[in-house]
Order: C-alpha cells, then structure tokens, then sequence
C-alpha cells in the first residue's frame, strides 16, 4: 500500500503545478506555497499517518478543510514540527497537503467506475519501473570513453518497453524501443545489454561452480 502511495505521489506531482494551497478554514482564498521539496519531511508525515499507533487519519472522502481533516493536519504539523524543530511549517504543510492528495487520489482510483483508468496507471507504474532498473542495470556496465559520452545522453524515458506477450500462440519476450531514440544510441543498447547478459551468465557460472565445490 505505501509502495502504491509513492508512485501516486508521482503521478499527483507530474500532472500537478509546482504550487499548492495551505490549509485555510475560512472562506477566503487560501495562500499559495511552494510545494513541499524535503523527501525526509513528506517520509515522516507518511511514517506518521500510516502508524499503528496514530489514531489521527485523514478522511479523503471529505474536503481538506473540514473540520476532521483540519484536525489531523493540524496534529500532523505539530508532531512533524517537534522532530524537524528548525524545519519551516509551509514545508510540513505543504508536505501534508500533497500526501491528502496522494490519499484523495487513491481513493478515487479504488472506486469501481474508475477501474479501467487504475489498471491503465498501474500499468504504466510498471513499465516505468521496468525502464528505470533497465537503465541502471546497463549504466553498471563497463564503458569506453566514448561509450561513456553517448550513454550520457540516456534516460529512462529513452529505454526499451519490455513485457510478456505471446506471438503465434508461443510466448515471448516483447522489446519495443522508443521511435525518438537516435540509431547511437539504439546500438550502445544492444551493446550493453550483451555485455550485460555475458556478465551475469558469468556470475551465475561462478555460483554454479562454487556450489559444486561445496557438495
């Protein structure tokens, strides 16, 4: 469930402006804040939230001004503050905002109309997660100079779309490179991901051999 969490997070600051509102419990216009950009400020206002011992829980089925979720904002800021005393209190608001988002978001995706649009997401989670340890299982491999010089260029939006499929009824791996990768760097790819392959297949040789030594 916070693994889930996190990568909602994501998506709320992707398709998000990079400013929020604080909490207001009046009827004028809230002030704006930048949003909150300390990852050990928005991990402990999670921590806090999700802990068995915290009976204080946001409700994402009311506004984050009613007076529930205002007194649970209102506890947060206070608990977050005594652990980062010098630590601005917009930064633990803003971080509780965007975490009530975060819920508010999740909660939406859980309702049954929504399903299509959650499969769609956690989809993409996946693919995205597929790409990232892609790119950094072949940034281990050993490069040249100037190997080094075009892998600079890579990023994961730039790696192979890889999942199961099945082809004439015979299941298959399924690589799709990206049409806006240049043809270097398609090649570098594939040249790393031999080297990357020879590599393991070499671990596991040495795995297999001490193994056999030990029996």
């Amino acid at each position: 469930m916070d693994g889930r969490f996190e990568l909602l997070d994501e998506e709320v600051k992707n398709l998000s402006s990079d400013r929020v509102e604080t909490f207001s419990s009046d009827s004028t216009p809230a002030k704006r804040i930048k949003r909150a950009k300390n990852t050990r400020v928005a991990e402990a206002v999670r921590r806090l939230h999700n802990s068995e011992n915290n009976a204080m829980k946001l409700d994402p089925k009311q506004s984050i001004n009613s007076p529930h979720n205002l007194a649970v904002t209102t506890y947060m800021l206070e608990q977050v503050g005594i652990a980062f005393p010098d630590t601005d209190s917009d930064v633990i608001t803003a971080a509780c905002k965007t975490y009530f988002e975060s819920l508010k978001r999740s909660h939406r995706l859980d309702q049954p109309e929504n399903a299509p649009q959650k499969k769609k997401l956690n989809n993409a989670m996946k693919t995205r997660q597929r790409k990232t340890r892609l790119l950094a299982s072949r940034a281990r491999c050993v490069q040249t100079p100037a190997e080094m010089a075009v892998w600079a260029h890579a990023t994961v939006d730039l790696m192979s779309e890889e999942e199961d499929g099945v082809v004439d009824g015979r299941a298959v791996w399924i690589v799709s490179p990206p049409p806006q990768r240049d043809e270097e760097l398609s090649d570098l790819c594939q040249v790393l991901q031999q080297r990357k392959d020879k590599q393991s297949a070499g671990r596991q040789w040495l795995v297999f051999s001490s193994v056999k030594l030990l029996s």
